[in-house]
């Protein structure tokens, strides 16, 4: 599918779907221990440290990129610290990816909600949308389904006069 291996290489996880596979190196990522982009070794936020978390999709993820150097992850990351060090400010800057191929909206937020504390951000950036609209219009090509989403799916495109029907009876 991917020619790269990504999207082979997620594995399941409870109340989040697929996630990235841990400890790969990919000809455009390198995901860590934990199943994500994050060029330090350790997860514990430092002293003067600011940390962004990304989540999203495959765009998020640097799928289409030639090098785990030239990901949104890596460019942001460099491009915060020059700043700082321009500006002769001891702060540093971390950026965790935890973006994956073919994720969906609802899987980023649980997933958003198990790192949190851990991770502690300042910031969380979501690059995402794509993969809900798609999931969503076909019907048929679901990723997969959760406990109500049917009945989800069926509010939302449904018409507006079968929605007033529905709440007046």
């Amino acid at each position: 599918f991917t020619g790269y291996n990504a999207f082979e290489q997620l594995r399941y996880k409870p109340f989040v779907g697929l996630f990235n596979y841990a400890n790969q190196n990919l000809p455009f990522a390198k995901i860590n221990k934990y199943g994500f982009q994050h060029s330090s070794l350790n997860i514990s936020k430092k002293i003067n440290t600011k940390r962004v978390i990304i989540i999203g999709g495959s765009a998020a993820f640097g799928y289409g990129s030639s090098d785990p150097n030239k990901t949104l992850t890596s460019y942001f990351e460099k491009h915060l610290n020059k700043n700082q060090f321009s500006q002769n400010n001891k702060l540093n800057w971390e950026v965790i990816n935890l973006s994956f191929m073919a994720s969906q909206s609802i899987s980023e937020m649980n997933l958003l909600n198990m790192y949190y504390p851990v991770l502690s951000p300042d910031y969380v950036i979501h690059l995402s949308g794509y993969n809900d609209l798609f999931y969503y219009l076909n019907s048929k090509n679901k990723l997969f389904q959760f406990n109500g989403s049917e009945n989800i799916y069926n509010y939302i495109y449904s018409s507006n006069i079968q929605k007033l029907t529905n709440f007046l009876s």
